[in-house]
């Protein structure tokens, strides 16, 4: 036992403890022993009645319980099992998931899984896909729907299910199913429904559009010859105000310049357009009431409408 003047506790400073047993803390109950630049080691067990504070704890901290951990991005951290978090009333969940997010109710909102036979990772709430908007971002509400623009959407999967929103362009290399049906709406010029292969080639970073001619030019890229007027390529706006507009290049003019058609959308001068070529759709319906369905060269190519019992 170390005490000072009348037995109480001093600052204790400069020390190094070594103790091969058992350490308890908490000296008779007395006041609060400070080690100032000092260490203890123990090969043993430490027992402290009290608290134990300190700026830093060194280990992997396997055997500690009820500690709320808050992981830095300049942390790494390998998890040898499975990472939950939980909400107030969470509790783990029995799935084999390498991560989960536990809501209050203890079911996860988030899953991702190990892998298995007909298993998928998934959100089970509505979820959107936005864009950097710091205003929104640092709202005390900031996942509503229609505050984002997702008018289309309720995002209330109490009663309905799950909704996915997303802001920009999404693009799926598989199938797209839909159980209920395809909407599009377009705007700026843009399309509701494109189908084909939509190659996309070299285009240019200062396109015009001139409305009284009907010509879009590029006179720092020139990025035109007659070929692209005999393979049938279009414009398509590929950034900006207009991105997803689309037009028919009819007339080649020179290598700055085409005359379009099937435009009737674009009806008014722009310029400094980023845009691409593209391959001639199949199907296309956009902006201004045009519609139009390419049928192959092919003998058993055609377009037809048929109509039940000949009525």
């Amino acid at each position: 036992m170390i005490s000072g003047k009348n037995g109480r506790n001093k600052n204790l400073a400069f020390l190094i403890w070594i103790v091969t047993g058992v350490i308890f803390m908490g000296i008779l109950g007395l006041a609060t022993t400070t080690l100032t630049d000092s260490s203890i080691t123990t090969s043993g067990d430490a027992t402290a009645a009290g608290n134990i504070t300190a700026d830093y704890f060194l280990g992997n901290g396997s055997q500690l319980t009820g500690i709320d951990i808050y992981l830095s991005k300049y942390n790494n951290g390998v998890f040898n099992g499975s990472l939950y978090t939980k909400g107030s009333n969470g509790s783990s969940s029995d799935s084999n998931s390498l991560f989960q997010v536990i809501g209050d109710d203890g079911s996860p909102r988030f899953q991702i899984q190990n892998g298995g036979n007909e298993q998928a990772s998934f959100i089970a709430r509505s979820f959107i896909v936005v864009n950097q908007n710091d205003t929104l971002l640092n709202s005390s509400q900031n996942n509503i729907c229609s505050d984002w623009g997702f008018n289309n959407i309720d995002c209330n999967t109490s009663s309905t299910g799950a909704d996915f929103g997303v802001q920009d362009d999404m693009e799926v290399q598989g199938l797209l199913y839909a159980d209920q049906g395809i909407y599009g709406a377009a705007s700026n010029w843009g399309v509701h429904l494109l189908l084909g292969d939509m190659d996309l080639t070299n285009g240019g970073n200062n396109g015009t559009f001139t409305t009284s001619t009907n010509i879009f030019c590029d006179y720092i890229s020139s990025p035109f010859t007659q070929n692209v007027i005999d393979n049938e390529l279009w414009i398509k706006i590929t950034e900006g105000d207009y991105e997803g507009a689309v037009a028919e290049m009819q007339v080649f003019l020179n290598s700055s310049c085409v005359e379009l058609s099937n435009n009737p959308a674009w009806n008014s001068d722009i310029s400094n357009q980023i845009f691409k070529l593209m391959s001639r759709p199949v199907f296309i319906s956009s902006d201004g009431g045009f519609a139009e369905f390419y049928v192959g060269n092919d003998e058993q190519s055609k377009f037809e409408i048929n109509i039940k019992n000949g009525t």
